[in-house]
Parts: C-alpha cells; sequence; structure tokens
C-alpha cells in the first residue's frame, strides 16, 4: 500500500501557482481601471482577497462557522423562548427586553459549542490525511471566492436599492441634509458606477433586495426606522385611523388595561408629553406587551396598520 507524501499541517501555494494566481488578479484589476470601471476593479480585489484567505483558513473552517451560522438562526429563537423564565429568574429581567436577552445569549451559546464541535471534528477528520487536508485549503480557495462574490453583489445590490428608494424620495420633496445628503451622494455615485459597470448584469439578476420577497421592503424600513426614531412622528402615528383602529380590539384593550394597572406607566403615559426612551423601555419590559405580541392575530394587524399609517398613498 502506498503511503501518502508528508505535507506541512498548513500547505503553502507554490511559488509558481501563486505568481500566476496573482498575475491574473493584477491583470484583470488594471484591465478595469484602464476601462475606467472603478467597480469591477474593486470587486476583482475583493474576491481575490477572500479567495486567498480561503485558501488560509481552509473550508473546513468555514463551514463551521456556516454550519454554527445557520444552528444559531434556526435554535436560538426556540431556544431563547424555552428558556426565558429561567432567566428572568436569573437576571430579573421582564417582558420583551427579557426575551430579546434570552435569545442573544442563547445564541451566543449554540453559536460556540457548535463552532468548537464541527471545529474538532473537522480536525479530527483531516488528522493524518495530507493530501485532504491540502484538498481542504483548495476548497477553501474556492468556497472563499464565492462568498467573496456574493458579498460584492450584495453590497451593491444594496446600494443601487437604497439609491432608488432615496430617488423616489427626492421627487416626494424630501431633500436629505447634512450627513445624509452626503451619503445620499455617495449612494448615487457608486450606484452610477455599479449600473455602467461589467457587473450590472450579474447584480440585477441575483440583487437579493429585489428578488427575495422578505428583503424587498427596503422604501417601508426606511420610513418605518424614521418614524420610530421621531417621537413627533411617532405621536402622529398614533393618530393615523388605521392605529387607532387596533385600540377597537379586545385583546389590545386588554393590554391597556394591564398597563394602566401599573402607576409608573401610568403616569408616562397621562404626561401629554412626547414618546421618550423612558416610556420605550418601560413597554419593552412589561410583561403584558410581550403577551400581546405573542398572538399572531395581533400582529399581522399591527403590521399591517403601521404598514398603511407609514407608507403614503399610492406607494403601496
Amino acid at each position: 500500500m502506498s503511503e501518502e507524501l508528508p505535507i506541512q499541517s498548513r500547505p503553502r501555494m507554490g511559488a509558481l501557482l501563486a505568481l500566476l494566481l496573482l498575475i491574473a488578479v493584477l491583470g484583470l484589476f488594471g484591465y478595469y481601471c484602464n476601462k475606467s470601471d472603478w467597480i469591477s476593479a474593486a470587486a476583482t480585489l475583493a474576491i481575490a482577497f477572500a479567495a486567498f484567505g480561503g485558501f488560509k483558513t481552509g473550508a473546513s473552517k468555514a463551514l463551521a462557522f456556516l454550519t454554527s451560522a445557520t444552528a444559531t438562526f434556526y435554535l436560538a429563537p426556540y431556544l431563547g423562548m424555552q428558556f426565558e423564565n429561567t432567566f428572568s429568574d436569573w437576571v430579573g429581567t421582564t417582558g420583551l427586553a427579557n426575551r430579546f436577552y434570552a435569545v442573544l445569549v442563547t445564541g451566543l451559546l449554540v453559536f460556540l459549542v457548535t463552532v468548537i464541535v464541527t471545529l474538532k471534528i473537522g480536525n479530527r477528520v483531516l488528522q493524518g490525511r495530507p493530501k485532504t487536508t491540502l484538498l481542504n485549503h483548495w476548497l477553501g480557495f474556492l468556497l472563499g471566492g464565492i462568498q467573496g462574490f456574493l458579498v460584492v453583489v450584495i453590497l451593491l445590490g444594496g446600494m443601487v436599492t437604497i439609491q432608488k428608494v432615496n430617488a423616489e424620495r427626492l421627487s416626494e420633496r424630501i431633500p436629505p441634509t447634512g450627513r445624509a445628503k452626503l451619503l445620499a451622494e455617495i449612494l448615487d455615485k457608486t450606484s452610477q458606477q455599479t449600473q455602467a459597470s461589467r457587473l450590472a448584469p450579474i447584480v440585477a439578476r441575483f440583487n437579493p433586495f429585489e428578488h427575495i420577497p422578505q428583503l424587498s421592503h427596503v422604501d417601508e424600513w426606511q420610513r418605518g426606522m424614521e418614524v420610530l426614531m421621531d417621537p413627533s412622528k411617532v405621536n402622529a402615528l398614533f393618530d393615523q385611523p388605521a392605529i387607532k383602529e387596533l385600540k377597537n380590539r379586545e385583546d389590545v384593550s386588554d393590554t391597556i388595561a394591564k398597563l394602566n394597572e401599573d402607576p409608573e406607566i401610568t403616569k408616562l403615559l397621562n404626561s401629554n408629553k412626547p414618546a421618550s426612551k423612558e416610556l420605550a423601555i418601560k413597554l419593552l419590559n412589561h410583561p403584558a406587551v410581550l403577551e400581546l405580541l405573542d398572538q399572531p392575530e395581533f400582529r399581522d394587524a399591527a403590521m399591517s396598520a403601521f404598514r398603511d399609517a407609514v407608507m403614503p398613498s399610492g406607494t403601496r
């Protein structure tokens, strides 16, 4: 039986191969620079950097982190809700804030445990198998390049989408000011260069902010954040007909009754002052708010009412 030739534990690219790859990357970079296609030039460097980084890391580690992130995404909310009462007893937090902290801590533990276990399994599989180790690093090179490409598409797609939203909002005569104006100018320039680059068809084809339904509501997110960060707009939001209709729901009435039993919240609600950070924290910590948000029917009605109140007529 033939034995595998010894290969160092962290393989390196051969000098000639590394030189050829570097020449190819720099040649492509120079070509795009000569064409004044700065977006494609920068993307070339980013993808190359990710690919070489993937070779150094290896596919096993990259897959370990991907597996851990996936496990955390799916398990953390479920496990966090299962242990939120125990977490409340230990820490003393309550309501929606307690659930957030419980999910956050649970997710961190799930991620760390999964990373450690998968890395140990990967190291055990590669131990004593030098050719497999070398293959692992070349697969890491390929996987790193793919990840770099995806990051580039996501970033450019996000910029193009946000620029479209900003353009629509400018037509509504809501001009940005200060830093927002500077950011809008950068987004405009980057978006224009992206749409004129060789990457334009690829970004248009795979832009997740336009082709994935869950990510295609950037306009709503932007308007919603503007409302929630402005106390005057929050108070105006409460006067919208769609929001007022929510108060007629029995579950909302029950929650308001429970909130009125808390003297501190009652004082804040009856102070006739704009919505404050103190009031928001009190509401997040109150168990009645969490009970209300746990009802699917209310969540659907609240999201629909919020969307109707935030989005101007003709844009939905």
